[in-house]
């Protein structure tokens, strides 16, 4: 006898067949009490085949793509200003020294797009 499926699964199941969309999976799970961090590392490990556009997100998108319209006449790093909300200011721009989220995540600005 095969072993019963939780609330969970058959969600997780619909998610990955195309039968529900990404916010609806959001809602659902955490409305099951999962948590957040867990219902976005099962968003990020399965590739849903049917996104519409309302859904698309860019973890959905092909990373590392530019786009293929509405850009002409600019110039990349010309958009202005860019701004980290946080609950405190980073003291420095190196992971290898960061002494905590805050610091880490200004980091990550810098040498993600190094390693790319």
């Amino acid at each position: 006898m095969a072993a019963e499926q939780g609330k969970f699964w058959s969600i997780y199941e619909d998610l990955k067949s195309g039968r529900i969309s990404r916010r609806d999976f959001i809602a659902r799970a955490t409305a099951l009490g999962v948590g957040m961090p867990v219902v976005l590392f099962v968003l990020n490990a399965i590739k849903v085949q049917n996104v519409s556009a309302q859904d698309a997100t860019p973890a959905a998108a092909a990373v590392g793509k530019r786009p293929d319209a509405g850009t002409e006449g600019q110039t990349r790093g010309a958009g202005g200003e860019f701004k980290i909300l946080q609950w405190q200011a980073p003291t420095h721009l190196s992971v290898h020294t960061s002494t905590g989220t805050k610091d880490t995540l200004a980091a990550s600005l810098v040498t993600e797009a190094l390693v790319d």
